[in-house]
């Protein structure tokens, strides 16, 4: 669960720049299995800017597309099992990382 949290959350902040026309390094992104606030695999979004301009609001309206985006990015890649040009580095533990990707997008 936690790569595959690692994996989405690298594809958000490849994409989500797009939407919200701002630089990807505007953007940080944490993930967590077991979030200590929710208790619920969790995928942190944060303006990276002081004191914030709103970017994270405006990705929480723009949620549903910028996951159909990250999805759309994840199966046109003509990568096998992962690259950084769709879900970032992977590991010899992380083989199956892509498709497990693609599950997870299409379960939210």
């Amino acid at each position: 669960m936690r790569s595959v949290l690692a994996a989405l959350a690298e594809l958000i902040r490849h994409v989500a720049p797009v939407f919200l026309m701002c630089d990807a390094h505007d953007l940080g992104v944490v993930s967590e299995a077991k979030s200590m606030l929710t208790a619920w695999p969790t995928i942190y979004v944060y303006d990276r800017i002081p004191a914030g301009v709103g970017l994270s609001d405006r990705l929480y309206e723009l949620q549903a597309d910028v996951l159909a985006a990250a999805a759309e990015l994840v199966r046109d890649c003509a990568c096998e099992s992962g690259c950084p040009s769709c879900i970032g580095p992977i590991t010899a533990v992380d083989e199956d990382i892509k498709s497990r990707t693609q599950r997870l997008l299409q379960a939210l």
